[in-house]
């Protein structure tokens, strides 16, 4: 679609400052009036930084206004005074002129709609009211978030429905028509309806103009790179020592995971479950029957549990190899790599195993 030179004349070309608001919107923000709002994304944006955890916002009243298109000096003490009492920012410093915000609790790593500041002070065409004016605060924050997506190279548009637009910036689905529409004529966003799905629902492309996408890109200076530390022998040993203990005991986990399937097998049978808690229920009878013989009391009762028990142990050995299973597959020492040290990486004399150097010679020539 062909751009107005009016659209053009009012997009600079390059950023003059913008603000990064997070979205969707927490329930706290839903009872902001809108100038609260505008503050808390400014305090937000200059606070919330990921190389700079300790940086506040040092401003004056006039600071404020001037970026957000707030007319009257009284706003900000107001609105301010009211995001320090429902906990959003704090007061850090006070100067004369100026004081220092910081916004609370402020993730960096939180997903964010950036927000030019031309949006709100620049004055644009729009053929559809026959009117050269600003945005309204829901229109901005509507192609803040189409603008944001477009710059997004991996989905270079904004794909949803005017019901997830109203719920991501917390305005009515008639507001989010109407600024649409506003958009739209415009020439500041581009829409394009498709349908989906066997009930063919109806889904919205919106993307942004191309010299806004391109105000987007902001210059940003390098960080310096920081030295890189020297570590000490100490250090190394103590690398090396961990990267053999995850060897072996990923060797060990390998082990421990080819018994437990023999077990998980040996489970689903109905009759070797019977078998086995027969089994577990002796054992006790058998310690006791063996004091009882101590005393005097009982003879020969150990004897005729312990029968019993072999018995018992035939009949489980037999469902194991009707199964395909021996009692060795159940050891997870059965499936070690080396035999020597038992995946322990160390030998009965306390010295360390050869296995480890043979090993990751044998994955390199893999």
């Amino acid at each position: 679609m062909a751009q107005t030179a009016s659209v053009k004349s009012n997009i600079p070309s390059e950023s003059v400052g913008y603000l990064r608001i997070p979205y969707p919107y927490d329930p706290r923000f839903k009872e902001m009036t809108n100038a609260e709002k505008k503050l808390y994304a400014l305090v937000f944006s200059r606070t919330a930084l990921k190389d700079k955890p300790d940086a506040v916002c040092r401003a004056s009243y006039s600071d404020l206004m001037a970026p957000l298109g707030i007319g009257s000096r009284s706003t900000p003490s107001v609105c301010l005074e009211r995001l320090i009492e429902k906990g959003l920012i704090e007061r850090h410093k006070h100067f004369h002129a100026k004081t220092e915000y910081r916004a609370i609790d402020a993730d960096p790593k939180a997903p964010v709609m950036e927000m030019e500041l031309y949006f709100k002070t620049a004055e644009f065409a729009v053929p559809r009211e026959n009117c050269k004016r600003r945005l309204r605060d829901s229109e901005s924050l509507i192609l803040a978030l189409i603008a944001t997506h477009t710059k997004n190279p991996q989905a270079k548009c904004f794909t949803g429905s005017v019901s997830q637009i109203a719920g991501m910036i917390d305005v009515c689905e008639k507001t989010v028509r109407m600024a649409l529409d506003v958009l739209i004529s415009a020439r500041l966003i581009r829409c394009q309806e498709r349908y989906r799905g066997f009930r063919y629902t109806k889904v919205l492309h919106l993307r942004a103009n191309k010299s806004i996408v391109r105000t987007m890109r902001h210059k940003r200076g390098r960080r310096a790179a920081e030295p890189k530390e020297r570590r000490t022998e100490q250090e190394i040993a103590h690398d090396m020592r961990t990267t053999r203990d995850r060897f072996y005991a990923a060797l060990r986990w390998n082990a421990e995971r080819k018994a437990d399937s023999c077990r998980r097998r040996l489970e689903l049978d109905e009759r070797y479950c019977k078998l086995q808690k027969e089994m577990r229920a002796l054992d006790p009878k058998i310690a006791r029957a063996e004091l009882a013989e101590e005393r005097g009391d009982r003879t020969g009762e150990s004897d005729r549990l312990r029968d019993e028990q072999a018995m018992l142990k035939a009949q489980m050995l037999a469902i194991m190899a009707e199964i395909g299973i021996s009692p060795p597959d159940l050891d997870p020492s059965t499936y070690c790599r080396c035999k020597k040290c038992s995946d322990t990486g160390f030998l009965p004399n306390g010295k360390a195993c050869d296995c480890y150097t043979a090993s990751e010679e044998d994955d390199e020539r893999n």
